[in-house]
């Protein structure tokens, strides 16, 4: 098993530059069919970039199924409609 924690390298999960590290530092072990965890573990800022640079470009590459074998730790889906923002 790998486990990647973010918190080991950056204090954030917003840029291209550290989406695209952890795109590198995912990509030996998803082509070993490793069973991989990501921990999100004490980041706060979240951005898409960060997302489109790692685990999307990924699914790109290797197929978006491939991405199912990753587990992530330490993170909540929030979703903000229109209604919540009026609240």
């Amino acid at each position: 098993m790998v486990t990647i924690k973010l918190s080991s390298f950056t204090n954030e999960a917003a840029s291209k530059s550290k989406g695209s590290l952890l795109r590198k530092m995912l990509e030996e072990p998803l082509k070993n069919g490793d069973v991989i965890s990501v921990d999100f573990g004490g980041i706060k800022r979240f951005a898409s970039p960060f997302f489109n640079n790692s685990f999307a470009s990924l699914g790109l590459v290797y197929g978006f199924e491939h991405l199912d074998k990753i587990k992530l730790l330490n993170i909540t889906c929030l979703l903000y409609t229109s209604d919540a923002a009026d609240d």
